[in-house]
């Protein structure tokens, strides 16, 4: 089974996307976030992936106010991510009822850290690896690790 997850990238509360994981090149939308979250659920789809683009380039949680914008009943097809790599902002994280959260530059940088808050989650927290030119990134795609695909 296939399943199609649309993404919101956000930098400035604003919804936006980048050219190849450049910070230096990127596309503002006029939809507010709001907008394009109650679109993608009247269209159907089940799950929304939120990065918060800030939080993964600085290693802190920025945008995540933003999820009291939108209706309760939203929040439990939300996977967010971005910026999760301290014990404080998890728990930020952990007072909404989302669908689960995705990690990326903790998985290399603590995974002790990692290990620790899936224990505590009081839901899934999935990984993924984020990947230019076959090296492994962190920090937004901002820092090129030595670990190579190949």
């Amino acid at each position: 089974m296939v399943q199609i997850i649309p993404s919101i990238d956000l930098i400035n509360q604003k919804v936006v996307r980048l050219k190849k994981g450049k910070f230096d090149q990127v596309t503002e939308y006029k939809e507010s976030f709001l907008d394009l979250v109650t679109k993608y659920i009247n269209q159907g789809f089940q799950k929304i992936h939120v990065v918060d683009l800030d939080g993964a380039k600085s290693g802190k949680i920025q945008q995540i106010e933003i999820l009291r914008t939108i209706p309760s009943s939203f929040l439990p097809m939300i996977q967010w991510s971005g910026g999760l790599r301290n014990i404080e902002d998890f728990e930020k994280v952990f007072q909404f009822n989302l669908n689960g959260i995705v990690v990326s530059s903790l998985i290399l940088q603590d995974f002790k850290l990692l290990k620790k808050m899936t224990d505590l989650s009081p839901f899934p927290i999935r990984w993924a690896l984020d990947m230019n030119q076959l090296k492994l990134t962190t920090e937004g795609w901002q820092t090129v690790s030595n670990l190579d695909y190949r």
